[in-house]
């Protein structure tokens, strides 16, 4: 549905499809002292990750990262692009079980 939406809207997907994809790689429970981390260090992981796949466009590495720091609702970081804002609100609907 996330995918739809960043479509429709005309988005980077070589951006959004992998932040979507990977915005959830470290998840701590809600009630763990480290569930503020998840966001930050799963963008960490992203990174790594990209920085391995040899063809995956080096410009566009760190505008993923930077929508897996800035999607959830609690991080309080505001959203700096388009698919740090669908990712986000794709995100919100998700939680809420609407999609």
């Amino acid at each position: 549905m996330a995918e739809k939406i960043a479509q429709r809207e005309g988005v980077d997907l070589e951006v959004f499809v992998p932040a979507a994809t990977l915005h959830d790689l470290v998840v701590y429970p809600k009630n763990s002292i480290k569930s503020h981390l998840s966001e930050k260090q799963s963008a960490v992981v992203a990174r790594k990750i990209f920085k391995t796949i040899k063809s995956y466009p080096r410009d566009k590495i760190e505008k993923v990262v930077k929508a897996i720091e800035e999607h959830s609702f609690s991080s309080g970081l505001p959203c700096s692009s388009e698919e740090s804002i669908i990712l986000h609100e794709s995100d919100k609907l998700e939680s809420s079980g609407a999609i």
